[in-house]
């Protein structure tokens, strides 16, 4: 390709989530081990305001899950943001256990704060999205409304419940 140096590094700022406060869905939440072997949460984030730049778009967030006491407060911050029912203690939730964290935290809405940095990966560099930890917090009144009128009616990710008196089977 004429032109491409690869020692350069290329941003693709058309898809760097803007910087700023975004309302977003938990997408995705696995419970995994990193490269070095350290039990953290992979977490994909989805951008629901449909009316802010970046709409749709997606960040990737890491929780660990060490005995360390700053790491599992950012994990706390995160998780009661994410489900109202982990504000109280006695949850049941483990964040070791696949299904629990599916259960608590896949299909929460929250708030979160975005910046930018410059990150390196294999010698390259390049611009990042990254979510300021212990920015996590609950939706307002007013942003829970704006977004079920974006979505129909109700919030995103919500699971539709059905009646199984309805069910012609």
């Amino acid at each position: 390709m004429k032109g491409f140096d690869p020692g350069k590094t290329y941003d693709k700022p058309s898809t760097l989530t803007p910087e700023g406060e975004q309302l977003v869905l938990v997408k995705r939440c696995e419970s995994r081990q990193s490269r070095s072997g350290n039990d953290m949460l992979d977490t994909t984030l989805e951008l629901v305001d449909r009316s802010a730049p970046g709409a749709g778009g997606t960040l990737r967030c890491f929780y660990m899950l060490t005995d360390d006491r700053k790491a599992m407060y950012w994990l706390s911050v995160f998780c009661r943001a994410a489900d109202p029912r982990m504000r109280k203690p006695g949850s049941g939730f483990d964040p070791l256990d696949q299904a629990s964290v599916s259960e608590f935290l896949v299909g929460g809405c929250l708030a979160v704060t975005v910046y930018h940095v410059d990150d390196e990966y294999n010698g390259r560099t390049f611009k990042a999205a990254k979510v300021r930890k212990g920015s996590e917090r609950p939706l307002t009144g007013a942003e829970e409304k704006l977004l079920r009128e974006q979505h129909g009616g109700q919030l995103p990710g919500a699971a539709d419940t059905f009646d199984d008196v309805d069910i012609p089977f």
